[in-house]
C-alpha cells in the first residue's frame, strides 16, 4: 500500500533538486514521534531473513515531491503556490500506520530549510495486477548495482538499462526474491522476471534512460524510463509495495502502474 500526502505551499518555495535525503530524514523523524521503538528498530536493524542475517531491508520507498506548478531554478525546484504531492509505499502495515498517524497530526513538515503545510493524508490500495505483465512509469530512478572486485578497480558500478540490460534485470530479480524471502520466509513460487525498457524513450532521452542523483555527496545512477515488467502477479504487487531495485529507503525505485484495466485494477483510496 501507499500513502498519498497532499502538501500545500502558500508562496513560492524552493527545495533542492536532489532532496531525497531530506525526505528520508523526515520519515524517520515522523516515525520517532509516533513510535520511537519502531523507528529505532527500522533505522538500526530493519527486516532480515535467517539465511542472510547481514542483509536487511527497510521495506519502504518514496517519491520526490511532485507538482504541476513547479519550475527549475539552478540546483533547486521552486514550487509555486498550490498543492504538492508526495507518495510513500510499504508492504508493512505498522510502518504505514505509524507514518500516517504522525503526518496526520503534523500541521506542517520541513524539507531541508523549507516548510510545507500538510493538507491531507490518504491510503492508496495496491493494484490487483490480475495478469503477469504491466506497464510502469518511473516516479524515482530504479537502482541496480554490482560491486567491483579489486582486480576491477573496486567500488560500486551502477548498471544502466541500455548498456547493461541483462545484468540490470538479473540484479532487480535477485533483489525482489530476497525481499520476498524476508517478508514471507520463502522464495516465490514463480520467480521469473523480465524488464522491457522503452527503447524509443531511451533513444530520444539523451541519457539512455538513466538519471544521476546526488545523495549526501555521493552520485547514484538509476534507470528513469518507462518500462514493462513481466512476472507473476504476486511479484508485481510486491514490487509496487516495496519498490523496484536497490536503495528504496533512500528514495529510489518507486513506479506507477499504467495501462488497461485487463492488467490491473487501479489502486483506490481506502
Amino acid at each position: 500500500m501507499r500513502l498519498k500526502v497532499t502538501l500545500r505551499v502558500d508562496e513560492a518555495t524552493a527545495v533542492a533538486f536532489d532532496h531525497q535525503h531530506h525526505l528520508m530524514s523526515l520519515i524517520y523523524n515522523m516515525l520517532d514521534h509516533s513510535d520511537s521503538d519502531y523507528a529505532r528498530f527500522l533505522h538500526d536493524k530493519g527486516y532480515t531473513h535467517g539465511d542472510e542475517p547481514g542483509r536487511s531491508f527497510k521495506m519502504f520507498h518514496f517519491s520526490g515531491l511532485r507538482s504541476k506548478t513547479r519550475r527549475a531554478q539552478g540546483s533547486s525546484i521552486v514550487f509555486l503556490p498550490g498543492e504538492v504531492e508526495w507518495f510513500v509505499g510499504s508492504p508493512v502495515p505498522q510502518f504505514l500506520q505509524n507514518l500516517g498517524a504522525a503526518l496526520t497530526q503534523a500541521a506542517r513538515i520541513r524539507v531541508g530549510e523549507s516548510r510545507l503545510y500538510v493538507a491531507a493524508v490518504q491510503t492508496i490500495a495496491t493494484p490487483e495486477f490480475s495478469v503477469g505483465s504491466a506497464k510502469f512509469s518511473c516516479m524515482s530512478p530504479i537502482v541496480a548495482a554490482v560491486r567491483r572486485t579489486e582486480e576491477q578497480g573496486g567500488g560500486t558500478y551502477y548498471l544502466r538499462p541500455k548498456t547493461d540490460g541483462a545484468a540490470f534485470e538479473q540484479a532487480v530479480r535477485a533483489n525482489l526474491i530476497r525481499k520476498h524471502r524476508v517478508l514471507y520466509g520463502m522464495n516465490p513460487h514463480d520467480d521469473t522476471l523480465r524488464l522491457r525498457f522503452d527503447e524509443t524513450y531511451m533513444a530520444r532521452d539523451g541519457h539512455d534512460g538513466a538519471r544521476k542523483v546526488c545523495i549526501n555527496g555521493i552520485d547514484v545512477v538509476g534507470a528513469f524510463c518507462p518500462l514493462q515488467i513481466d512476472c507473476a502477479p504476486p511479484l508485481l504487487r510486491l514490487l509496487w509495495d516495496c519498490g523496484v531495485g536497490e536503495k528504496n529507503s533512500s528514495g529510489f525505485g518507486m513506479v506507477d502502474a499504467v495501462g488497461n484495466t485487463e492488467c490491473l485494477s487501479a489502486g483506490k483510496v481506502v
